[in-house]
């Protein structure tokens, strides 16, 4: 564990080169931390601003993210837009397939899924894992209260 001078929303474990990768709060800067032998961080003494780079994508707050292997991660979160700045928020979810040797994502979608309230399925978080069909889906969009949403996707 150590201290960092910034909020860190999502951390993923790069198992290919042993290092942690950070997203910040609202995913505009991504960290890089390398790990000793120990499994300690080796750089956390490293002020941010030489350890971040900035995320070229504004598409999407990023919630959640996962290490899917190959030096990718898969991050899942949610845009926010205003017709006027008095209007309700319409929330569109997303997920991001990022390259994590230069922070840019290689493929995004969205995703056009709400509850009955009007919550973005990705808004919180998300596990996805491959399934006899293809892709399932577990999310968890409500804070405090929430119920689990589970979705298949079919492959093709």
């Amino acid at each position: 564990m150590f201290r960092f001078a910034d909020h860190i929303g999502a951390i993923v474990h790069n198992t290919d080169d042993h290092t942690l990768h950070g997203v910040s709060w609202g995913s505009r800067r991504f960290y890089r931390w390398t790990l000793g032998n120990d499994g300690r961080v080796t750089n956390a003494d490293t002020p941010p601003e030489k350890l971040r780079t900035l995320n070229t994508s504004h598409y999407l707050d990023y919630q959640d993210c996962k290490y899917l292997g190959g030096r990718r991660m898969l991050c899942t979160g949610v845009t926010e837009m205003r017709q006027t700045q008095d209007a309700p928020p319409f929330r569109l979810g997303g997920i991001d397939l990022v390259n994590l040797e230069d922070g840019r994502p290689v493929h995004q979608v969205p995703v056009l899924l709400w509850t009955a309230g009007g919550m973005d399925m990705t808004h919180n978080p998300v596990w996805i894992e491959p399934s006899e069909m293809g892709l399932r889906g577990y999310f968890m969009p409500e804070d405090d209260k929430s119920t689990l949403y589970i979705y298949d996707v079919e492959a093709k």
